[in-house]
């Protein structure tokens, strides 16, 4: 709904005419002492304007809750997003900490099987007797 030549009410500036309106902005012009004031639409009515048409003002509020339920949709998925990413980091956290516990049992084996290995490579070597020879 185009709001222009729509009349306004402001605590402050008093009633006012709206002049021009996007999707972003609304500009109002007041008295000539105080001339013309641009707000943020529709943002400015939850606290500065009125409308004084119940037409407008209903447009109005539509257009209030639509905005208000694309910002709570928007912080829903930022929200969804960040606990996809913390979930994700905490796998990963998991993993490395994973990782770290198998290098650990790894090192810890190793260091265990060195002086067995060095006790085999050290002791002399037994010959095996030979084996008995097959029958003919």
């Amino acid at each position: 709904m185009d709001l222009t030549n729509e009349l306004v009410e402001h605590p402050v500036f008093g009633t006012g005419k709206v002049i021009s309106q996007d999707d972003r902005r609304i500009t109002i012009q007041f008295s000539e002492e105080t001339g013309e004031k641009r707000f943020i639409y529709p943002d400015a009515f939850e606290k500065y304007l009125k409308m004084c048409n119940p037409a407008a003002a209903q447009k109005v509020l539509e257009d209030l809750r639509a905005k208000t339920e694309r910002i709570q949709e928007q912080q829903r998925k930022e929200e969804e997003a960040a606990q996809k990413a913390m979930e994700k980091l905490a796998l990963a956290a998991q993993k490395r900490e994973q990782q770290r516990k198998e290098e650990e049992v790894a090192r810890k084996a190793i260091k265990d099987l060195a002086p067995v290995a060095q006790k085999r490579k050290s002791s002399p070597k037994i010959k095996q007797p030979k084996s008995k020879q097959k029958m003919i």
